[in-house]
């Protein structure tokens, strides 16, 4: 029985051994297959995302190489300098270049002489070249005089100013004036009226920030109109599309998403307003939201453009602003919109038909020449002439008769008997540096210099507008500032350069 028993264990445990051989096996093989599943599926990842890799590496290699187009070489910067040959003419080409025709301003009703120059300053600066302006309804008498003072001859000369400020630098008409009263002189508003506030300061303050507008006057063209209408049916034979600026909820604001579309006919010269969407778009060519021959009107201070130009209007259109105030500044808001334009219209800059170029030439190329053809003593006597001539005509009617008793009065009276003796000396020495001046340019206004690409002055010609008081005043402010290093404003090669050619043209 025992040894029966010792048997039996001995099978089972045998058929155990089997077993465990057979699970260690199972498990053995299971765990390979596993390990071996898991490598594959890890080697196929690494080998998709180098395919991947690969390929994207391939494909931007191909885009560059087949896409990319070559640098272009950048514009040489050619800037202001000291010695630049045939600096001031280049100088004038350039803001010719610069010039627009597409844009024109109208001022209508303006009722601050400050503002009325600020908008001609900044137009200038800006490249506008045409500007109208609308007089005040009670200035008659000044339009009447302003058309009286007006130069019968274009070829008139003015006032010889510095040599550094070569863009701006004459005196003609302004609407900003002063006049004598007695032994006082007083600042008469645009709207014909004495401002009795004024003080002796503001009527100095004053002269010096309406010669920078007399300045930039010299190089615009502006049209006066007594009225509305009749600055309405000149723009209107002059094709302009009008924009008013309003600040009713009407005007449209001055952006790209709101302004509508504006196409030009390639065979019509008329701007054509349109929907952005209209199917008939297609057939049109030069789809934007600014016209082509624009008139952008500004009106006075207070209450804005008349009812009459809003009627008439084409477009109100109004600046976006996001604070409280709801209006700027006249000169102010004709700057932002102005800037906001050529944002929306950049090709607008230059503008200009070749013709219009040219007549420019003749009128400004000799303008500048003027200042600088004549000598050091003709200039003084000039300046000299001026003054005995405006002290002259400041002098009352009645004094004209001399008692014999007051020797102030008999200088009175002797200045206005030498009077027409300056006028005529005047008139030939402006005569004369004229024909010299043309003489001297003609020949670059049929073949005009390069531009620059830049007109910034050097700071070798910057100088401070200011008088010697307000100079000694500010000097420790100052110090060491571009502007006040030069105190007087210096005598380049240009003068010698107008005088070479007026004499090489007076001899052949």
């Amino acid at each position: 029985k025992t040894h029966t028993t010792l048997q039996h264990y001995s099978q089972m445990d045998s058929s155990n051994k089997r077993l465990q051989l057979q699970a260690a096996f199972t498990a053995g093989f299971a765990s390979a297959a596993a390990l071996f599943l898991v490598s594959r599926t890890i080697y196929k990842r690494n080998n998709f995302k180098n395919e991947q890799t690969y390929k994207k590496s391939s494909t931007s290699s191909i885009s560059s190489t087949t896409m990319s187009k070559p640098k272009q070489k950048p514009k040489e910067e050619v800037m202001d300098t000291v010695d630049l040959p045939m600096r001031i003419l280049r100088k004038a080409e350039t803001a010719i270049q610069g010039r627009t025709s597409r844009f024109l301003i109208v001022v209508e009703r303006c009722t601050d002489d400050h503002n009325y120059s600020a908008i001609i300053r900044t137009a200038e600066a800006l490249g506008i070249q045409h500007l109208w302006l609308i007089d005040p309804q009670n200035a008659t008498q000044a339009h009447q005089n302003q058309q009286q003072n007006q130069p019968q001859n274009q070829n008139e000369l003015h006032p010889i100013a510095s040599e550094s400020d070569v863009t701006i630098e004459h005196t003609t008409r302004t609407r900003t004036r002063t006049r004598t009263t007695g032994n006082e002189e007083v600042i008469i508003r645009s709207t014909g009226n004495v401002n009795k506030k004024a003080t002796a300061a503001d009527v100095q303050n004053r002269s010096a920030h309406n010669m920078f507008a007399r300045m930039a006057t010299d190089w615009t063209s502006i049209r006066e109109f007594r009225t509305t209408k009749e600055c309405l049916d000149a723009l209107r034979e002059d094709g302009r599309t009008i924009w008013v600026t309003d600040l009713s909820q009407l005007a449209v604001r001055m952006t790209q998403e709101d302004l509508p579309a504006v196409s030009v006919h390639p065979n019509d010269d008329n701007a054509k307003n349109i929907a952005a969407d209209d199917s008939s778009s297609s057939s049109y060519s030069g789809v934007h939201v600014v016209p082509e021959r624009l008139a952008i009107v500004f009106g006075t201070e207070s209450v804005g453009c008349t009812q009459e130009m809003l009627v008439a209007a084409d477009l109100r259109v109004y600046l976006p602003l996001r604070g409280f105030a709801d209006s700027l500044n006249l000169s102010v808001a004709t700057a932002l919109c102005l800037q906001q334009l050529f944002h929306l219209a950049p090709d607008a800059v230059g503008d200009m038909s070749e013709a219009e170029r040219c007549a420019l030439r003749r009128r400004w190329y000799p303008k500048l020449a003027s200042q600088r053809i004549l000598s050091r003593s003709e200039k003084k006597r000039r300046a000299t002439l001026v003054s005995n001539i405006a002290a002259a005509k400041r002098i009352p009617k009645e004094h004209g008769h001399y008692d014999g008793t007051n020797e102030h009065e008999l200088r009175r009276v002797e200045k206005l008997k030498n009077l027409p003796a300056w006028e005529k000396e005047l008139a030939e020495l402006d005569r004369t540096a004229w024909e010299k001046s043309v003489a001297s340019v003609e020949k670059f206004v049929q073949d005009p210099p390069a531009p620059l690409t830049d007109m910034r002055r050097a700071d070798e010609h910057r100088v401070m507008y200011v008088g010697k008081n307000t100079r000694k005043r500010n000097s420790e402010n100052w110090q060491g500032m571009a502007a006040t290093k030069n105190a007087a404003s210096l005598e380049s090669i240009s003068a010698k350069q107008f005088k070479s050619w007026a004499d090489e043209a007076t001899s052949n």
